[in-house]
């Protein structure tokens, strides 16, 4: 009950061990582009979509992403940057990863002004209700982003709480 679609040359899926994927899909053009699901992994209603070479999704161990329907998991990539999630994460129906603006946006010098940047989620971070993760964010270990947050740079204090638009810590010791 898993679509592939597949448009490029050397491009890779890997799933770990004990790992169970539902009603996923995986759209990729290009070349050169891994997909990596480690061992112990349960991912419901998840999209992958890479656009463009040398694009990685790295998910770590024991990590579950759960969408619901019309609330799927979403991971956007392009520009050959990456998305990683650590291990022992939990993502909640209705997130969506995106590591570049899909278009450029350019300077009257003609300059490119949003370039696509890594993402990266710590170990063991909890991220809420359709929250958006957008480029360049980083997530530290132990971290809890709240519903409907937009995470947009890098967040440096562990054991916290991460909330709102744009996101915060709004609560620390956790």
């Amino acid at each position: 009950n898993n679509t592939i679609y597949i448009n490029g040359n050397n491009n890779e899926i890997y799933i770990g061990t004990n790992s169970k994927l539902s009603y996923c899909s995986f759209f990729i053009t290009g070349n050169s582009n891994r997909v990596e699901i480690s061992s112990n992994c349960s991912c419901m209603m998840v999209d992958f979509h890479m656009e463009q070479n040398n694009n990685y999704i790295n998910i770590g161990n024991c990590t579950t992403m759960h969408g619901r329907k019309y609330n799927h998991v979403i991971f956007e990539l392009d520009e050959g940057k990456a998305i990683v999630l650590d291990e022992d994460c939990m993502i909640s129906n209705g997130t969506t990863f995106r590591n570049s603006d899909s278009h450029s946006l350019l300077d009257l010098k003609g300059d490119r002004l949003n370039n696509a940047k890594d993402i990266y989620i710590g170990k063991h971070c909890w991220i809420g209700l359709r929250s958006l993760i957008l480029k360049g964010t980083v997530i530290p270990k132990n971290t809890t982003i709240g519903a409907g947050s937009l995470c947009n740079k890098t967040y440096i204090e562990e054991n916290t709480v991460i909330a709102g638009n744009p996101a915060k810590v709004v609560k620390t010791n956790v």
